[in-house]
């Protein structure tokens, strides 16, 4: 069942307000990873329909949450966006072992990636489980940092698995540089072969 109401409190930095039913005094928690659409931030006075769900601790919260304002037809499901993601990780990864494969990188550079995308992985997951806790997060700097050494593909899959940094627009900006810094370092190593295979001569 969906209810209508409309956002009394919302705290940016934390990506979480609360949203007063149409027509009571009830107020419900809401937090940004339950909006369907990525078209703006969320806003007070903001018009909602949502459906309510319990969390962990048995306290009701909106989920599956709609701007009345606005039109829903771009919405972007989480599916495709995990389907893009996907795709995104398969065609960069493969792109790696082609490279290996033709001698453009040694071995160790795949590796890298997968060892540093499993650590960003984590903080993401350990991030989103201190934002639902209120404890001690994990630093949008560290993160950035992490993306751009390489753990980006991980952080790409942490943001939707456990759907978090994917609704604040500056973040977002930031962790797309920091993608095509490392992409682009990435390309001028290989062009001027100092990731090349030393080959052996006799």
């Amino acid at each position: 069942m969906r209810y209508q109401g409309q956002l009394v409190r919302w705290q940016d930095q934390q990506g979480f307000g609360f949203i007063q039913c149409l027509g009571t005094d009830r107020q419900v928690f809401v937090h940004i990873s339950s909006f369907m659409s990525a078209s703006r931030l969320p806003l007070v006075a903001d018009r909602l329909s949502f459906e309510l769900q319990r969390d962990r601790q048995g306290r009701w919260q909106a989920v599956q949450v709609q701007w009345l304002d606005v039109p829903q037809a771009g919405v972007v499901r989480p599916t495709v966006l995990k389907a893009r993601v996907w795709m995104t990780l398969l065609v960069f990864f493969a792109g790696l072992v082609l490279a290996v494969w033709s001698e453009r990188l040694v071995t160790g550079v795949p590796l890298c990636y997968l060892l540093m995308s499993a650590l960003t992985f984590c903080c993401y997951g350990m991030d989103k489980r201190a934002a639902r806790q209120g404890r001690w997060r994990v630093a949008e700097q560290t993160l950035h940092a992490l993306a751009l050494l390489g753990g980006w593909p991980g952080a790409l899959l942490g943001q939707q698995v456990f759907r978090h940094k994917t609704r604040k627009l500056a973040f977002r900006w930031l962790f797309g540089v920091t993608v095509a810094l490392n992409l682009a370092g990435l390309w001028l190593l290989v062009r001027s072969d100092l990731l090349r295979p030393v080959l052996a001569v006799h």
